[in-house]
């Protein structure tokens, strides 16, 4: 990629990257703003542009491409067979806030898994580097814990989304605000197949990939560590507590879930950032990235 190519993608993503905390930080001190009922189809644009123009400055266009199609496909064929046969994440629909559907599963789907699933795996390699990427454990072992990591944002969104965002409802309710053991089940397989299929793939390619500097792992690090800290903001921001119901009837209040949120943020999605940060910070000090 030449160097023009290279500084334009780092624009867009860093640009994708501002929109996403703009749009975020606007809906949670203004959720009556004008274009908060855009918000899936915002913060999806965003997580994909970043995605796509932050891997192209590595892997280029046709292998980012590849992690974009294994993530769609996967996470769609996931979700409707949990929708119609309740495998992997156990019985539930979709409501119509998620925007249009194709096969019973919303079309953002697909993308929104692949704009987190590429930041988890930039977190990954971060953290352990990049030069065992070739080796059979790692190409085992990254996917399982990449899978871990995303399943935690999960826990921090899921009871948020299943009742106070009403997106989805479970068919039978859970002990975590609503939620089921098996969706957290079903996310990490989910997750674990992406990760595992694209580390596969990447194994399987010949030519080693050029080091990128400090600045470009700290882009994926600040985007995730973002995503994770809205949590605390949000709860912070929202004074008024309500009664909330889950799918199976049970009560709970608005705050304790925010609550909830919050503190799984900061010990699963905020400690992964900032993991990855002083791993590459660590790194650079004895000049290997």
């Amino acid at each position: 990629m030449s160097e023009a190519a290279v500084r334009m993608c780092k624009t867009l993503s860093l640009t994708a990257l501002v929109v996403w905390m703009v749009y975020t930080v606007t809906c949670i001190f203004w959720p009556t703003n004008p274009i908060a009922h855009y918000n899936w189809y915002v913060i999806t644009i965003a997580l994909v542009a970043f995605g796509y123009f932050h891997g192209a400055r590595r892997y280029g266009w046709g292998t980012t491409a590849v992690l974009f199609v294994i993530a769609t496909v996967i996470a769609t064929t996931s979700e409707h067979f949990s929708v119609t046969a309740g495998f992997p994440f156990g019985y539930y629909i979709h409501t119509a806030a998620m925007g249009p559907q194709i096969f019973q599963v919303p079309i953002i789907i697909g993308p929104v898994y692949f704009g987190m699933t590429y930041l988890v795996w930039t977190l990954v390699l971060a953290i352990f580097g990049t030069a065992h990427v070739r080796c059979r454990t790692f190409i085992f072992a990254a996917p399982v814990i990449a899978a871990c990591i995303v399943t935690g944002f999960d826990m921090c969104f899921d009871p948020i989304g299943s009742t106070v965002g009403g997106y989805w409802h479970y068919r039978e309710s859970g002990a975590y605000f609503g939620v089921p053991l098996s969706n957290y089940v079903g996310w990490f397989i989910n997750a674990w197949a992406i990760f595992q299929s694209f580390a596969l793939f990447l194994s399987s390619r010949s030519g080693d990939v050029d080091p990128m500097p400090a600045s470009y792992w700290h882009e994926a690090s600040t985007f995730w560590g973002l995503m994770g800290l809205q949590y605390p903001v949000l709860m912070l921001a929202t004074s008024e507590t309500v009664l909330v119901r889950d799918s199976g009837g049970w009560v709970w209040r608005s705050g304790d879930i925010l609550q909830a949120a919050a503190i799984n943020s900061i010990y699963t999605m905020v400690l992964a950032a900032f993991l990855s940060i002083l791993a590459v910070h660590l790194r650079t000090k004895q000049d290997v990235i």
